[in-house]
């Protein structure tokens, strides 16, 4: 392409480019200032999911499949890491630090990979381009109505992005994983497509990698994407004897099942089944809607046995998720039902891949409503944003459809921006979380001070919040950093903290030390075990580090 081309590309593409900067920068804003120096030590969007992420990019730099940061010796299960693994990579290539990676170089990369996606799902169904670029603003920037609950609730209700509890896609980049499964999923979607219509077997290979390995970049998009390819495939199967879905079914499967069994401890995922369970938490929770009554009447009639009563109730309170949740991407559910209900004669693959996006958006929207995930309930609406992709998508298409005028998507545009325009201003603010300096400088001196294959040992009952910090900032494995991300990967922790106080206390020697290959102690001040402080005296234990905050202990001599 010469350099004018190039020009007139850019040129008619000029809207395009300004609504996926603008979008990146936007999204991205969230997490840029993440591990930014102030005066009182670092900052943090949040220290318990930003750096336990950290800490597995650093786990993966020393092993792959890595070591479970929350608990030194275990591999780490149960956590999609391929995301963490490309950020590993571009470290060990680049020099690159994590935290520059992580917090700001990873985000604008994936918001701007989602901004094509979404742009590249657009052009199967869309022939305009002011529509494609409806699509991708949709994508970026529609939230639902929770700023109409004001109107209903009382002019002193505290709305928000989750009102209605599933999370925007807009808000997904704070996990900077879940936006690359967005961007995984759409790319596979375009990809089907290609191969439907050309039958090239680069984009079904394409398509099958797509599907197939994004169980490893967002467990929850994996699950949908393969759900949804297997019943297309039986779908079309039975209605027009078609198998090159099923083809694509099968090849995926073969990609999935090894990265599942890579990622996840067989048995402990496991959905169970809980009808309705998410609309009453919706209706009751003091941070959604905060509803009580509606608890109330469902007691009473599950007591009185009046089923056709709490049918009613829950019907109300779907209609509430449903309505609330979409907000205008209704626009896309109707047109999603219309294409089902009396099909266009559009080509075989536009309508197959429709029906692909139809049964994920089944997935997404009803998993939640049907199911939860135990001791980890409320991570199953992490489901819901992949149906709010779609839905962003098609609102665009039914838009292009019935030739919607100016004044119409004026209209649509201001009705879908009110939510994440509270969240960008929201996101101006500086970062709430920080990791003390005192704390910083003493992790500082154990990462370079250190070996990367010595144990440290803390006590994580010290700590306000979880000290999975340790491990992030250190660069280190710890014996036990994180008490709740070790149950949260399927991992008992109860057994390390019992040795660890049991050691604290004097109740062991220091044989749990050899046995565990601890070579130093991490603790707070001050220094509540006089055990160790015996030691310390007898030159048994040596500090190696001290100031306000902390005191490091080197175990060499146990």
């Amino acid at each position: 392409m010469t350099a004018e081309l190039f020009l007139r590309s850019i040129k008619r593409n000029s809207l395009l480019i300004a609504i996926i900067i603008v979008g990146v920068f936007c999204q991205s804003l969230v997490l840029f200032r993440g591990g930014w120096q102030v005066k009182d030590g670092l900052v943090f969007p949040s220290v318990h999911d930003s750096l336990w992420n950290i800490a597995v990019v650093n786990s993966i730099t020393r092993a792959v499949p890595p070591e479970n940061p929350a608990m030194v010796g275990v591999t780490l299960k149960n956590h999609h890491y391929f995301f963490h693994l490309i950020l590993a990579v571009i470290n060990k290539l680049t020099g690159i630090s994590v935290s520059d990676l992580y917090f700001r170089i990873g985000p604008m990369l994936v918001s701007l990979s989602y901004g094509l996606g979404l742009y590249a799902v657009s052009t199967i169904f869309m022939k305009e381009q002011k529509y494609r670029i409806l699509a991708v603003f949709l994508g970026y920037f529609a939230g639902n109505f929770a700023y109409f609950l004001p109107l209903f609730l009382g002019n002193s209700f505290d709305w928000k992005g989750s009102s209605f509890f599933a999370d925007q896609p807009f808000d997904q980049i704070f996990n900077p994983y879940s936006v690359a499964g967005f961007s995984v999923f759409l790319y596979g979607t375009y990809s089907l497509w290609r191969f439907l219509r050309e039958r090239k077997w680069t984009w079904g290979i394409a398509s099958v990698l797509s599907f197939g390995l994004l169980y490893g970049f967002k467990s929850f998009g994996g699950i949908i994407a393969e759900g949804a390819i297997w019943m297309s495939a039986v779908f079309f199967i039975f209605k027009s004897r078609d198998f090159r879905i099923l083809v694509i079914a099968f090849a995926s499967t073969a990609v999935f099942l090894p990265v599942f069994f890579l990622i996840t401890e067989t048995g402990s995922a496991k959905l169970f089944w809980y009808p309705g369970w998410l609309l009453t938490e919706m209706m009751v929770s003091r941070d959604k809607l905060n509803l009580p009554r509606f608890a109330e009447v469902e007691n009473y009639y599950l007591t009185i046995r009046n089923y056709l009563g709490l049918i009613k109730i829950k019907l109300e309170e779907f209609l509430i998720y449903l309505v609330g949740n979409l907000g205008i991407r209704l626009l896309g559910l109707l047109l999603m039902v219309k294409s089902l209900v009396r099909p266009d004669k559009s080509p075989f693959a536009e309508i197959a891949t429709m029906i692909f996006l139809f049964f994920s958006f089944c997935l997404a929207f009803f998993i939640p409503l049907l199911f939860n995930l135990g001791g980890n309930a409320f991570n199953i609406v992490q489901f819901t944003p992949y149906a709010l992709v779609i839905l962003s998508i098609m609102t665009a298409v039914a838009l292009e459809k019935i030739k919607a005028g100016r004044l119409l998507l004026l209209g649509i545009i201001l009705l879908a921006i009110p939510v994440n325009v509270k969240n960008i201003i929201a996101k101006l603010e500086m970062p709430s979380d920080l990791i003390r300096q005192e704390e910083v400088t003493a992790l500082e001196f154990l990462r370079k001070n250190t070996k990367s294959e010595e144990v440290i040992m803390i006590n994580p009952e010290e700590f306000v919040t979880e000290p999975i910090h340790v491990t992030a900032l250190s660069e280190r494995r710890i014996y036990l950093s994180s008490v709740g991300y070790s149950r949260q990967t399927g991992k008992d922790p109860s057994d390390r903290l019992e040795k660890i106080n049991l050691y604290l206390t004097g109740k062991s020697d220091d044989s749990f030390l050899r046995q565990n290959n601890i070579s130093y102690i991490y603790l707070l001040k001050p220094l509540k075990y006089s055990y160790l402080e015996e030691k310390i005296k007898s030159g048994e234990l040596q500090i190696v580090f001290e100031n306000g905050s902390v005191i490091i202990i080197s175990t060499k001599k146990a």
